[in-house]
C-alpha cells in the first residue's frame, strides 16, 4: 500500500473534523489492512457527473459520505464565487438553493451542507467588512481553522464599528484591533468610558 493511500487513511481515523464513528471505521480499516476496500474507499476521489454527487455509501474520499459531500459543496460554491455574483439594490450577493429527496440520507447531507454553504457565504461577507458582531463570534468559534482569518479579522472589524461601546470593548479587549479604523473605534469607546 503507498504511503499516500496509508496517509489518507490515517488522516481519517485522526483528525477531529470526522465524527467518532466515521474515526473508529478507519481504524479498523487500518488494523483490518485489506488492501482492496482501502483502495477502493480512498484511492480516487468521488467525481461530481452529470447526474450529481453518485457512489457506494461509506467512508472515504471515493464514497458518499458526509465529507465528500461537504467537499463538493466547498468546490461548487467556489465556483459560484469566481463567476461572481449579482447585485441588488447595490449590494453584491450569491445565493444557492439546498434540498433533498428520499434517497439515503439526502436529508443528513443537505442538512450538512446548508451549514458549510452558510459558512462560506460568511467567510464573503465578513472579508467584505459586511455581517454582524454575533455572527462574526459564532463562525470563529466553529471555524477556528479556517483559511485566510487575520484577512478576515481584519476586515471583519467593520462590523464593530456601528456597534455600542460594550460590544466594541467586549470583542477589542479579547482581539486587538488590527485596522487604524478599528483602533481608532477601540480607543473612543475606552476613553468614553473613562479607561485608558
Amino acid at each position: 500500500m503507498s504511503t499516500e493511500l496509508l496517509d489518507k487513511v490515517l488522516y481519517w481515523s485522526e483528525h477531529q473534523c470526522f465524527d467518532s464513528e466515521t474515526r473508529d471505521h478507519a481504524k479498523r480499516m487500518l488494523q483490518e489492512n485489506n488492501q482492496k476496500v482501502i483502495e477502493e474507499c480512498f484511492k480516487n476521489v468521488l467525481e461530481f457527473g452529470t447526474g450529481g454527487l453518485r457512489g457506494p455509501m461509506g467512508i472515504g474520499t471515493n464514497r458518499m459520505n458526509r465529507y465528500t459531500v461537504m467537499q463538493a459543496t466547498e468546490g461548487l460554491a467556489r465556483v459560484i464565487e469566481a463567476q461572481g455574483s449579482g447585485t441588488l439594490d447595490g449590494k453584491s450577493y450569491s445565493s444557492v438553493v439546498i434540498g433533498y429527496d428520499s434517497r439515503i440520507l439526502s436529508k443528513q447531507f443537505a442538512e450538512a451542507d446548508g451549514k458549510v454553504a452558510r459558512d462560506i457565504i460568511l467567510w464573503h461577507e465578513f472579508r467584505s467588512g459586511q455581517g454582524s458582531p454575533k455572527e462574526l463570534r459564532e463562525f470563529l468559534q466553529r471555524n477556528q481553522d479556517w483559511p485566510g482569518l487575520p484577512y478576515l479579522k481584519e476586515k471583519g472589524e467593520q462590523v464593530f464599528f456601528e456597534s455600542s461601546r460594550n460590544e466594541i470593548l467586549s470583542w477589542f479587549d479579547k482581539n486587538p484591533p488590527i485596522s487604524p479604523s478599528a483602533a481608532t473605534i477601540y480607543a473612543d469607546a475606552l476613553l468614553k468610558t473613562g479607561q485608558t
